[in-house]
C-alpha cells in the first residue's frame, strides 16, 4: 500500500530530517498502522506509529509506551 498523503503530512518533520521511509504494519483496531523507520545508524527513543483511518482520512501519531504496545500486538 502507498503511504497516504495525510500520513506523510503528519510525519513531515521526520521526513525532512531522515527521509521518507515507512513500514506498513497492517491493521490495528480498524486503522492502518504505519511505522516511521529511522536510518540504521540513528539513535532514537520510542518508535513513531501513525494510525490512519481510511474512512475519515484522519491520522493519529503515537509514540512512547503506547507505540510499543501497538508494535507488540501487531507483530
Amino acid at each position: 500500500m502507498d503511504i497516504p498523503k495525510a500520513v506523510k503530512d503528519k510525519a513531515k518533520e521526520l521526513i525532512d530530517a531522515f527521509g521518507e521511509n515507512f513500514d506498513d504494519l497492517g491493521l490495528y483496531q480498524g486503522k492502518r498502522a504505519f511505522r516511521f523507520v529511522f536510518p540504521k545508524d540513528s539513535r532514537t527513543g520510542f518508535p513513531y506509529i501513525y494510525l490512519y483511518s481510511e474512512r475519515t482520512k484522519v491520522v493519529e501519531e503515537i509514540t512512547g509506551m503506547m507505540a510499543m504496545q501497538i508494535l507488540s500486538s501487531i507483530n
